[in-house]
């Protein structure tokens, strides 16, 4: 990857709110951003409100909404719960709002992805880029990616990369804009790879390129 240009957190209904300090840059041109879960497949995140009201008054440069698609179930009802959702905590209203996010992974205790779902996947983007005017952004791993059937063109979309050991391959070409490298208690913004879930732990980032906004760096 290049060099760290910023860093990034994400919550969800696990958080009971936002850690502070979690928005302070480590450099005057340090990029920030807040990622809140908007829904779990047709449910709303029951804190998605809270979480980015706070975002919204603590000092991130961005905040944006991820939402986590149940592959498994309709995509319709799913897709709407997204929309109504952003629309109701006016993602897209500033300019520094991050695109929308598909958080696209298997999910235990079900069939994991193949191939078959590329094409619900591509439905999906093709949507909210229709509803937002605005190309989706995808979080994925490097399992994530093969178990698809490793698309070209997922390629060319901006990428939020999951990696927790700092060994994870990267597809040749792939637009990989921030890497999900720690699950752990908040320990600053220049912090090492780990995966230790539990009380007080929350999703951290690293950003390596300019993240896809509704105002521009798409």
């Amino acid at each position: 990857m290049t060099t760290q240009i910023g860093h990034a957190i994400d919550v969800s209904h696990w958080q009971a709110r936002i850690p502070e300090g979690t928005d302070t840059p480590h450099r005057s041109w340090w990029t920030t951003a807040c990622i809140v879960r908007g829904a779990y497949g047709a449910q709303a995140d029951v804190r998605v409100e809270r979480h980015f009201d706070q975002a919204r008054r603590m000092r991130f440069d961005h905040v944006g909404l991820y939402f986590f698609w149940r592959y498994y179930l309709p995509l319709e009802p799913q897709l709407s719960r997204w929309v109504r959702v952003a629309r109701e905590v006016g993602l897209g209203s500033r300019s520094a709002d991050l695109v929308p996010i598909i958080d696209v992974e298997s999910e235990a205790g079900h069939p994991r992805l193949t191939g078959t779902e590329r094409g619900l996947l591509w439905d999906a983007l093709r949507c909210l880029q229709i509803d937002f005017s605005a190309t989706p952004m995808v979080y994925l791993s490097e399992s994530g990616f093969a178990e698809l059937g490793k698309p070209a063109w997922l390629r060319r979309l901006p990428l939020w990369w999951a990696d927790y050991t700092g060994d994870a391959r990267y597809p040749g070409g792939a637009d990989v804009r921030m890497r999900q490298h720690r699950v752990a208690p908040w320990a600053g913004p220049i912090s090492p790879p780990g995966f230790a879930p539990g009380p007080g732990a929350i999703d951290q980032s690293q950003i390596f390129k300019p993240l896809p906004t509704f105002g521009g760096h798409s």
